[in-house]
């Protein structure tokens, strides 16, 4: 799934829980675009931002709702 889109996330997280408990939630998805900052592109700045900042924040927002619940579980980022 595409980290950075809500969508995905909210589906991939109800199909993942229909056959595991989410005790856990591993925060490892990132992409990089090397270079310098001086030749970086909107668009790449942009890619990286929303794969490794918002794909965490909506990760956790989904796995916190079934943790809250279950009132267990630990996020590891």
């Amino acid at each position: 799934m595409d980290v950075a889109d809500a969508e995905q996330v909210k589906a991939g997280f109800k199909q993942v829980t229909k056959i595991w408990a989410a005790g856990y939630l591993v925060n490892n998805a990132a992409i990089t675009r090397d270079g310098l900052a001086v030749r970086m592109k909107p668009d790449d700045w942009d890619a990286v931002i929303r794969t490794n900042l918002t794909g965490a924040y909506l990760c956790i927002q989904q796995a916190l709702g079934i943790m809250l619940r279950a009132r267990a579980g630990a996020s590891l980022t």
